[in-house]
Parts: structure tokens; sequence; C-alpha cells
């Protein structure tokens, strides 16, 4: 019997990931190059309409650099409006 996975067994950041990745997916969808029997394919396609293979291990890189780089300025933005606010109290 095949089981489906059930979010409650992935933690945190693999679903916030997930995430990012069926956003890319949906984004870079190939009509050139297809995936597994049955499944889409998926590349990036450069200005130069280059196609870029984007196997699971790239799309699991590129969301996890979003979410890295998305935490960063999160962390930025609280990090100048805490200063500010700071400086302001004085």
């Amino acid at each position: 019997m095949i089981q489906v996975p059930q979010v409650e067994h992935y933690d945190d950041v693999t679903q916030l990931h997930s995430r990012f990745i069926v956003e890319l997916k949906k984004k870079w969808q190939c009509q050139t190059h297809h995936g597994e029997p049955g499944e889409p394919g998926y590349c990036y396609v450069s200005a130069s309409g280059e196609h870029i293979c984007l196997n699971m291990l790239c799309l699991k890189t590129w969301a996890a650099s979003m979410v890295y780089h998305i935490c960063i300025l999160i962390f930025q933005n609280l990090s100048l409006s805490f200063l500010l606010g700071c400086w302001q109290s004085f």
C-alpha cells in the first residue's frame, strides 16, 4: 500500500523550502524537456534562450537560497528599525 506524505511528518524548514519549490516549478515548467515519465520537466531559460535543467537537487538548493536571502533581508530591516528606534529615543 502506498502512503501519502503527511505535512506534519516534515520539519518547518523542509515545509518552507517546499513552498518555494512549488513556486519555482510553476514558473520554470519546460515544454521542450521532460522529467520522469508522465511528469513535466523544469528548466531555467536564460536571456539567450539556453535551457538549464532544474532537477530536484537544483530546485532544493535554489529554494534554500531564496529562504536564506529573505531571512537576511528581514533581519537587516528589523535590525535597522531597531537601531533607528533606539537612536530616536535619545
